[in-house]
């Protein structure tokens, strides 16, 4: 029912942008984290890779994926953007009462 998106991107603000459209604009989340300073290590045309990112991740309804998959697709700074999705439950009621809230 719940799950927590995750993209990475090297530039701090586009990721800023991204989650602003999902949960203030188009209100697809509640909320989303940015972690700062992830070391990220991968295979890009056959290079090694070793850069910073900022890993960035929405929370949501199974219901809105496709829609916040869309923003990223269209605002994101990276040919092939990441995204993953891991799904979770809310133990706390009253967290889930104010995640649960109609926020249009």
């Amino acid at each position: 029912m719940y799950k927590i998106l995750i993209t990475t991107s090297n530039d701090k603000s586009i990721l800023d942008m991204i989650a602003k459209e999902c949960i203030l604009n188009k209100k697809l989340s509640p909320c989303a984290h940015i972690i700062n300073d992830a070391s990220s290590f991968y295979l890009w045309n056959d290079d090694f890779i070793s850069e910073k990112e900022y890993l960035l991740f929405i929370k949501c309804k199974d219901e809105n994926i496709e829609r916040i998959n869309d923003i990223i697709s269209a605002n994101h700074n990276y040919d092939v953007p990441e995204l993953v999705s891991v799904q979770f439950d809310i133990v706390s009621e009253k967290y889930k009462e104010w995640f649960n809230k109609k926020w249009v």
